[in-house]
């Protein structure tokens, strides 16, 4: 981002991240280079939505927050005894994520999660 920005002073409306430390990244280095991160200024976007991040999306600085719900311990072991007691597992499970904006959360909220 950085080396992106030093080209000069682009028109930047929105930046997708794969991840939360691209985005903490991608706003450190915006900011530095005099951009606003939320309202009025640039939408960032990332992946993971760790509690750091949702912070960041509570005080307005991250747009969205997509989970990447890293909790499937439980899911783990269920396939793994279902393979142990020689049954086939389901080919296909889904993990419940959202999508958070900062009027969704809470500190309350952030506190509360696993991660």
């Amino acid at each position: 981002m950085c080396a992106y920005l030093s080209t000069g002073k682009p028109d930047i409306q929105v930046v997708y991240c794969e991840n939360d430390n691209e985005a903490y990244g991608a706003i450190e280095a915006l900011e530095e280079y005099g951009y606003t991160c939320g309202e009025g200024g640039v939408a960032v976007i990332s992946f993971d939505a760790t509690g750091t991040c949702l912070t960041l999306c509570l005080e307005g600085k991250i747009a969205l927050a997509v989970e990447c719900n890293p909790l499937l311990g439980e899911l783990v072991e269920e396939v793994i005894q279902t393979l142990e007691a020689g049954g086939t597992p389901a080919k296909h499970t889904y993990v419940e994520e959202t999508c958070f904006k900062g009027e969704d959360l809470t500190e309350g909220f952030i506190a509360e999660r696993g991660y």
